[in-house]
């Protein structure tokens, strides 16, 4: 999937991703994770496993000055497929916080809440650069929505 384009503010919420996202502790590091549909999950791990794996990740922001939408893009280099996990930014920046901090972003199957390592997708994002102008303008959002 490229790049999305939203209509209006209905459009941004009826696209939300479904299964959620977290922060789980890995290591001594809080890392952002995204839940996925277990079947999603497998088929990624199945095409990738034993191979090169190189993700473009690219953070679009849509923001009206008060809410904040985050669509995470994954290209899956080399590999022919793409995803995109749309959140309500307002909701959670503790999680774009994580990921500005680490530069590193999970895909785990919904319903494994634990931080088993034969069950998580770690992926280093490009560009931190990103990561942390995202979470400066989720904070901003939420300093204006509170006025």
């Amino acid at each position: 999937m490229p790049k999305r384009y939203f209509h209006n503010i209905h459009d941004l919420r009826n696209n939300l991703h479904k299964e959620g996202a977290s922060i789980i502790e890995y290591g001594e590091k809080n890392i952002p994770c995204i839940f996925i549909n277990p079947d999603k999950y497998f088929k990624i791990i199945r095409e990738v496993a034993g191979k090169r794996l190189v993700v473009d990740v690219m953070l679009d922001i849509f923001s009206d000055g008060r809410q904040i939408f985050i669509d995470i893009f994954m290209n899956y280099l080399d590999y022919d497929f793409s995803e995109n996990y749309l959140f309500y930014a307002n909701q959670m920046p503790e999680f774009f916080k994580c990921l500005s901090d680490t530069g590193i972003i999970a895909i785990c199957p919904q319903g494994n809440r634990s931080t088993s390592e034969s069950h998580i997708l770690m992926i280093q994002i490009p560009k931190l650069d990103a990561a942390k102008k995202v979470y400066t303008e989720i904070i901003n959002a939420i300093r204006n929505s509170n006025r």
